[in-house]
């Protein structure tokens, strides 16, 4: 099996193993994490071990260090996974200050608000995916996130 490893200064990125086939090498997706809680990266890092796509995850645990990620356009990631609560600067913030619509926005929260959704939506965020309490759902949402804004059907 091969992996593929990418780190930016000052943000981790985790990697999915790719298994070994005769199809043609596709290109890992590019997914910025915009998360503040380790046990949520956790698991969103683990969910993606069975995901069907090779996916490289750069975290980034605040709202300033996404937005100074993000408005370098050299860096061309997939899809931006985004929690709304984060310190100092919330979720809304970030949306409001991303200038790039190239790249879609996804905000995977805990809140159940459909306030905090339409809101979300308004700003720009492509979808809102409430996050699951029990393991199984949450490692589906994620698997749902990755396969339905990067695989061969993602939504633009």
């Amino acid at each position: 099996m091969t992996s593929h490893k990418v780190e930016l200064p000052g943000q981790s990125a985790a990697v999915k193993p790719s298994p070994p086939s005769a199809a043609p090498a596709v290109e890992p997706a590019e997914v910025v994490l915009i998360e503040d809680n380790p046990a949520d990266v956790l698991l969103f890092e683990e969910a993606l071990k069975e995901s069907q796509r090779q996916v490289v995850v750069h975290h980034v645990n605040g709202a300033e260090k996404a937005l100074l990620l993000l408005s370098d356009r050299r860096f061309q990631p997939d899809l931006v996974v985004l929690d709304l609560n984060l310190p100092r600067f919330s979720g809304y913030q970030v949306l409001e200050r991303y200038a790039r619509k190239d790249v879609p926005v996804v905000v995977f929260t805990s809140s159940k608000s459909e306030v905090d959704t339409r809101c979300a939506l308004a700003l720009g965020a492509k979808e809102v995916v409430h996050k699951p309490c029990e393991l199984r759902p949450y490692i589906d949402a994620v698997r749902k996130i990755i396969d339905q804004w990067t695989g061969e059907g993602k939504r633009s």
